[in-house]
């Protein structure tokens, strides 16, 4: 099976360190945690859902599609508290853009996204539309406006699904 390597380098790395890219090239495609400024943000655990729950209705995917459901843990390492918000995520499946739905799962209300203190975290889970033959999944977090966004990712036959 192809599989792509999801690590986000800038030109400036690429530049100045050509034989490292060629590594990281060999390395497994999951990027399972990142660190920026002010999040260190995990994931979890991703599972594949049949039904979700839209307030009280359950939903099922459009037809093609499957329920990606992605839990997250994010610490906040600044010195100020911050407001953790899962609109500032965009997700791609198999390098286009997907949706995040607002689709909640049954019995478990802890979306990802909230306020959290200086020094502390937040876990949570996002569901995401999926085609249901998806290879890669590649989710961003920008954790300010203009700011570099921070990249996860991981392949469906990851260990993220064990």
């Amino acid at each position: 099976m192809f599989r792509r390597v999801l690590i986000a380098l800038t030109a400036c790395m690429l530049a100045a360190a050509p034989a490292m890219a060629e590594e990281l090239e060999t390395e497994s495609a999951d990027v399972l945690e990142v660190e920026g400024e002010i999040y260190s943000i995990k994931i979890r655990s991703a599972e594949i859902i049949e039904e979700a729950d839209n307030y009280c209705d359950p939903v099922t995917p459009d037809k093609g599609d499957v329920f990606l459901v992605v839990n997250f843990e994010a610490k906040n390492i600044s010195d100020a508290d911050d407001y953790f918000n899962r609109l500032n995520f965009i997700a791609y499946a198999d390098d286009f853009e997907v949706e995040q739905t607002d689709y909640m799962l049954p019995d478990d209300p802890d979306m990802m996204t909230g306020d959290i203190v200086a020094g502390k975290g937040l876990r949570g889970y996002l569901i995401f539309a999926v085609p249901e033959d998806w290879e890669t999944f590649e989710v961003y977090y920008e954790e300010t406006f203009g700011a570099d966004k921070l990249m996860l990712g991981f392949t469906s036959d990851s260990e993220v699904f064990d």
